[in-house]
């Protein structure tokens, strides 16, 4: 397995670890190592430090070390090798940075049929789409899921409410947000006479038992919805290697139910089937009700055991609302006493919901905004900003730089935050164009890009850096482990961040120390520099699911 640059560093020296200094006056990397052997010894750090370096072989990457306070040990970089690492920029997939491929689920986006496709589910698809594309980079072979819910009580209330109150002819000319108008006066009318809900349970029976017209609907109302949900993803660049709705896991749910029962995991309980847990913070889990229908959870379950045992996953990834967090106790704890998982990875990375001024959105009350809406939205606003920008370029084209712009702002809005923080919808933070923003990092990478044509001159290093190339040349060859990290911890915000700060540092450079009036020889070198960290911020920018254009 290669070595990443930090690695490879620590391979040569004999040490185990090795990080980056964030103050560059005391060299480019730093050991803490002096200080666990004191610690261990009883000794004094900064003492055991200076008798380790005394004897040390640097390799010929390492022109000089040093020791701080309160014992680290400080090594200096070549310009010579700091000048390899930009003279090779990174390619993804970085399949010879892993010690194994794994086969890693990503299970995202995941909306439920006959229901608007709302903001509220931008950061499951998103997030989870940058995360897997993490995994992809690093060289593992990845499938991207869709579990559609299209299953449910919640059916028997839609198909209810449209026999009382619907039309097919007036739903089919707007059917997403007609249903929903039928979902939410159900409700409504829920409230003031409960008994209609024993009718939509009526409902959902003839569904399960096949009631022609019953499938009939439902079956126009899948097609319908996944048209409008798949024009969304289109607008998003997101694509899925498998959509499956989880009615396809009702024929499999009999034979997870049985092996529960004689593995004896699950107990009866008023004539339903229940998990019953040791750990007292995990409420029983209903499997069976006891009219002998499945739920959620046994179709879950059953759609778990297929991916493990039919689709060979080394990991699967849950990309699902902090509110889940119990459910996804109970499924998880559940299939590892069943015996289904062994050296497998069960991750559940739940992030924040995205909130209302009113409250929590709930199609319920009708209270959402639709996500095609917000799209639309933001490509209006990126549009008038090229025109402002560069009136001269075709419309065709300041179209396709719009729909860059316009989409890549609102997914970078969420993908710099932290995915567990819950967010407020604001429209003007969402379609922001300012600062740490996707416009700026994408205005970054088509300048730089714009440099290298103005100069007309082939990008060559002469291999003696200055303190500013220095620290970008640090900064790209940290690229590799930054991807790592954000698909290990499931948070495409560090490497949000990490290409933030490169388009930083690279601005700052180009201001300082500008090409084009510039000698030939000076040109080759800036150019190089520049362009080697505009690949990385290109390269970065697609893991996010953000196009670079090369021109703005």
């Amino acid at each position: 397995m290669k070595k990443y640059p930090k690695q490879e560093i620590a391979k040569s020296l004999g040490f185990s670890d090795v990080e980056y200094n964030k103050n560059l006056n005391y060299g480019d990397l730093s050991s803490p190592i002096a200080l666990k052997i004191a610690k261990k010894e009883k000794k004094k750090p900064m003492a055991v430090a200076q008798e380790m370096i005394k004897n040390l072989k640097l390799p010929e990457s390492i022109t000089a070390v040093s020791v701080s306070e309160p014992g680290f040990i400080n090594f200096k970089l070549s310009d010579n090798y700091l000048a390899q690492l930009l003279q090779k920029p990174w390619r993804v997939p970085l399949r010879n940075y892993i010690a194994k491929k794994e086969r890693v689920l990503v299970e995202y986006s995941s909306p439920n049929i006959a229901k608007p496709f709302g903001v509220g589910h931008l950061r499951s698809t998103i997030i989870g789409d940058a995360v897997a594309n993490c995994y992809s980079a690093l060289g593992h072979k990845v499938i991207r899921i869709n579990h559609i819910g299209d299953w449910g009580t919640q059916f028997g209330k839609l198909l209810y409410a449209f026999n009382k109150w619907g039309s097919e002819k007036v739903v089919a000319q707007d059917p997403v947000n007609e249903l929903l108008r039928l979902y939410v006066r159900f409700h409504s009318e829920a409230e003031i006479d409960d008994t209609i809900l024993n009718k939509a349970r009526y409902w959902f029976k003839k569904l399960e038992d096949k009631d022609e017209q019953a499938v009939r609907l439902w079956k126009r109302f899948s097609n319908w919805s996944m048209e409008e949900f798949r024009a969304v993803y289109k607008k998003l660049g997101v694509k899925f290697d498998l959509e499956k709705g989880e009615s396809e896991y009702i024929a499999l749910a009999p034979k997870v139910v049985n092996e529960l029962k004689k593995k004896k995991i699950t107990t009866e309980s008023e004539d339903a089937l229940v998990v019953r847990f040791q750990d007292k913070d995990i409420t029983p889990a209903l499997i069976v009700k006891k009219d002998g229908a499945t739920l959620y959870m046994t179709r879950d379950l059953a759609a778990l055991r297929y991916r493990l045992k039919i689709m060979k996953a080394n990991s699967i990834i849950y990309h699902v609302g902090s509110e889940q967090s119990l459910y996804f106790k109970q499924l998880f704890t559940i299939a590892r006493r069943a015996g289904w998982v062994h050296s497998q990875n069960l991750i559940y990375a739940p992030h924040g919901l995205i909130k209302l001024k009113e409250g929590t959105m709930s199609t319920r009350r009708g209270r959402y905004i639709a996500l095609n809406l917000v799209l639309e939205e933001a490509e209006k606003r990126a549009l008038a900003v090229i025109n402002k920008k560069n009136p001269h370029l075709p419309q065709g084209q300041k179209e396709k730089i719009a729909h860059a712009i316009g989409i890549g702002a609102i997914k970078y809005n969420d993908l710099q935050n932290n995915r567990t923080t819950t967010i407020n919808f604001d429209w003007d933070r969402m379609l922001s164009f300012d600062g740490n923003s996707a416009p700026y990092l994408q205005y970054t990478y088509a300048r730089l890009k714009s440099v290298g044509r103005k100069a007309k001159v082939q990008p060559l290093l002469n291999k003696k850096l200055n303190n500013e190339e220095r620290v970008i040349a640090l900064k790209v060859a940290q690229f590799p482990e930054i991807i790592a990290s954000s698909a290990e911890s499931q948070s495409p915000n560090i490497l949000a961040l990490y290409i933030y700060e490169l388009s930083v540092l690279l601005t700052s450079y180009y201001e300082k120390y500008p090409v084009l009036k510039a000698d030939i020889g000076t040109q080759k070198h800036r150019l190089a520099v520049l362009l080697a960290g505009a690949k990385t911020i290109k390269c970065g920018l697609n893991i996010l699911g953000i196009e670079a254009p090369e021109e703005i």
